[in-house]
């Protein structure tokens, strides 16, 4: 996966796609396995906004029944199984525990039916993989076994709980970066840092992009037969160098913070004090539920949502939001205790929204995914997506393709994307491969071994082609996914590696000497001077800690 901008001009494309996100990457994907010459661009780095800044969970849908919203349910738990499939090195089965009060909503009885629904679901859409971490069986459960999962817990009024599956990502930029992967060896052509400027128009029909390459390269033309923009929150602004208007009203700002960690075997599912409401539910809570999340050896919590209303590219998170989500979560589990300087790294997205509450003032995020044809805006040719859930990108992709496929008065084929392992996914029973590769590698440290394969799966090997010496120790694993990610995965700055193509970085600071070892490969590669390694390696401290919740951007994660 090469980055070569100026080749984007000199070929013809079907399909031109503008965003780099999971949903961009996804429909590029979905149209390279159909047959079809894709281009895409990003104007930033792949997966730097909102595909990365979420809960790293995959959800089955479990929620949606509260809505009696089944076909919905059944689309979740369908797409979950498709990416433990496509991608089992990164998407694993992840228990979660929400516990039980009185007789009512929050009562027993009532969530261990939704359970039971939710695990029927799940097998009617074909996960026969059971999905059951040993000794943790979804269902419901006594007050001690909740206590024993959640110590420290105030149990006094709760009647136990209930267990049930989602499944969480490893990494959700890796995903990302994996869906690309297989999009640019089926043939597509993706580029980061290149800004779509505007559109190609001939006679009302739109036949490609204008843009303009972020590093120097100066403006060109992308001619293609059709393009859609999929650029999460800047659809707008895409549509509005043509003319074009977008949903109105504030978006949602979404916020998840990393601490230290709280429970390591199982996420948690706990009320907050923070009033919640949902219009379209039948059964409705009156608390917003957080979820504090394993991950790493760390937790991940969230999410809080926000109207927000400003520039995309201006996305920060002050430190007062991040102080209301850890007291919500204090109130929910008092013995956490968490600070500003329990916090190692603030994820924050703009999400779309469905309006805000004139009774709370609560923000409500979109439920459904929007695909638009711009052909009655007489844009023919172009089509916008909107995505809602990082979980059913996939599915998304799919029907996009088929509406393309019909709009050309064509018959689409076959969706082969629910089929297709991603590069990586050769592992097998993954625990079992990760064990394997460590006892076959005795010459590599056994911690490095386990980072590279989580991260690429039984793709690591191609990782330890650029080992620059074979008695190799951490720091020269390091340097060698350094330079795999510049020269194959067209990492450009410190934090793209840092955050993006690596798991150092993603979750806590990964340490000043692994900041200098990552940055001097990267230099040696790109040409970078001393105030360009000083500049680059400011820029990814400044995202960690209470520090920076200062200045949390769109690009942070």
């Amino acid at each position: 996966m090469k980055r070569y901008p100026k080749a984007l001009a000199a070929g013809s494309y079907d399909l031109a796609v503008i965003g780099g996100g999971i949903y961009g990457a996804a429909i590029a994907r979905e149209a390279a396995l159909a047959g079809l010459r894709v281009a895409l661009v990003e104007q930033n780095d792949f997966a730097a906004a909102t595909s990365s800044n979420n809960h790293k969970v995959i959800h089955g849908g479990l929620r949606y029944l509260q809505h009696l919203d089944l076909p919905r349910v059944r689309e979740s738990l369908r797409e979950r199984c498709v990416l433990e499939t496509i991608a089992p090195h990164l998407v694993h089965p992840l228990p979660v525990v929400v516990p039980t009060f009185g007789h009512g909503l929050r009562g027993k009885e009532l969530l261990r039916i939704g359970v039971a629904m939710h695990r029927f679901f799940a097998l009617a859409t074909g996960d026969a993989r059971g999905g059951i971490v040993e000794g943790l069986e979804p269902g419901p459960i006594s007050r001690r076994r909740l206590l024993e999962l959640l110590p420290g817990l105030d149990a006094s009024d709760a009647t136990g709980g209930v267990l049930f599956y989602d499944s969480q990502v490893y990494s959700s930029e890796r995903l990302v970066i994996a869906y690309l992967r297989a999009a640019a060896g089926a043939g597509a052509r993706v580029v980061n840092y290149v800004e779509a400027t505007g559109f190609v128009l001939e006679a009302g029909n739109v036949r490609g992009l204008t843009a303009r390459d972020m590093l120097g390269g100066g403006a060109f033309e992308v001619r293609a037969r059709a393009v859609v923009n999929a650029a999460g929150p800047w659809i707008p602004r895409v549509l509005a160098s043509a003319g074009i208007g977008w949903r109105a009203g504030p978006a949602a700002r979404g916020l998840n913070v990393v601490t230290r960690q709280l429970f390591p075997a199982v996420a948690a599912g706990l009320y907050g004090r923070r009033p919640h409401e949902d219009p379209a539910a039948l059964l409705r809570r009156r608390q917003r539920l957080y979820f504090l999340v394993p991950w790493r050896d760390r937790t991940i919590i969230g999410t809080a949502y926000s109207p927000f209303s400003a520039d995309p590219s201006q996305l920060s998170v002050e430190p007062s939001a991040v102080e209301e989500l850890l007291a919500e979560v204090n109130f929910a589990y008092p013995p956490a205790r968490l600070t500003l300087d329990d916090v190692s790294l603030v994820y924050s997205g703009v999400l779309p929204s469905s309006g805000v509450s004139a009774k709370s003032g609560e923000v409500h995020v979109a439920k459904h995914y929007r695909i638009a044809d711009h052909s009655g805006d007489g844009m023919a040719g172009l089509f916008s997506v909107e995505g809602v859930k990082y979980t059913t990108a996939r599915d998304v992709a799919e029907k996009l393709v088929e509406r393309l496929f019909r709009s050309w008065s064509r018959t689409p084929p076959p969706s082969l994307s629910a089929q297709t392992p991603l590069p990586g996914a050769a592992v097998g029973r993954f625990a079992d491969y990760l064990e394997r590769q460590k006892r076959e590698r005795p010459d590599l440290p056994a911690a490095a071994i386990e980072r590279l394969v989580k991260t690429h799966g039984s793709a690591y090997v191609e990782v330890l082609r650029y080992l620059d010496r074979d008695d190799a120790d951490d720091d020269a694993v390091l340097r060698a996914e350094a330079l795999h990610a510049v020269r194959e995965e067209m990492a450009l700055t410190l934090g793209d590696v840092i955050f993006r193509r690596t798991e150092i970085g993603s979750a806590a600071h990964p340490g000043r000497e692994a900041l200098d070892t990552v940055a001097s490969a990267m230099a040696a590669e790109l040409g970078w001077d001393g105030p360009r390694i000083a500049r680059e390696i400011a820029d990814v401290e400044s995202r960690y800690g209470a520090a920076g919740t200062l200045s949390a951007s769109w690009r942070t994660c």
